[in-house]
């Protein structure tokens, strides 16, 4: 996993989807959060937003991304 501007996985990628103030990580795939969530219209995250509890979560147990080979 990587990370892109602020937090995340180890390499880390983080997205910040519109309104939500969340900052969720992503993967080999950047229209989709750890979590799930469609991130493909999200921006760069913004100080002070909250990491997504659930990508956190899968980020911190070291799970596979279901679609990295």
């Amino acid at each position: 996993m990587t990370l892109a501007p602020t937090t995340a996985p180890a390499a880390g990628n983080t997205a910040s989807t519109p309104g939500s103030e969340l900052t969720h990580l992503f993967c080999c795939d950047p229209d989709r959060a750890l979590c799930g969530l469609d991130i493909s219209e999200a921006g760069e995250p913004q100080e002070g937003e909250q990491d997504c509890v659930v990508c956190a979560d899968l980020d911190e147990q070291d799970i596979d991304c279901p679609q990295c080979p």
